[in-house]
């Protein structure tokens, strides 16, 4: 387990107030694939867990996003997943793309895509920050910066 060092962060929450936070995430191999998964606290405030978000290589240029789990009702609508997942392209120097529920466009074995996590892509999808690939059913990550 390869633990870095924390990161500070700050989320535009969605009645537009910022939160500062912080991340840390470890590599892991699972199945022969290399894993990140990153944790997100928050800086000020004792919340018993983190949010976590994971990242699964698919290839040497891509991670799909395979995990996104609040674990708290304190990390709702602060703008944690959209945030990471562009902190994941910028760290991780890969394409990010969303998982995929199409049968015939699986990656990995029993991949899937929640309706929360859906909902966090059509976001980055209206803000410019993701396409759309109607006949796999999978989203892109697409850096503005």
């Amino acid at each position: 387990m390869n633990q870095e060092i924390k990161k500070s962060i700050v989320f535009q929450a969605k009645d537009g107030t910022s939160n500062e936070f912080e991340y840390t995430y470890e590599n892991l191999p699972v199945y022969g694939r290399n894993v990140w998964n990153f944790f997100v606290a928050s800086k000020h405030i004792e919340v018993k867990n983190k949010f976590q978000i994971s990242f699964t290589e698919i290839d040497k240029n891509t991670v799909k996003c395979t995990v996104m789990e609040k674990n708290d009702e304190y990390y709702s609508a602060k703008g944690i997943p959209e945030k990471m997942i562009e902190e994941a392209f910028l760290e991780l120097n890969k394409e990010v793309v969303s998982s995929s529920n199409s049968n015939n466009h699986k990656k990995i074995n029993e991949e899937f895509r929640t309706d929360s996590a859906t909902k966090v892509w059509i976001r980055l999808k209206e803000l410019g920050k993701a396409t759309y690939n109607e006949e796999e059913d999978f989203y892109t990550f697409i850096n503005l910066n």
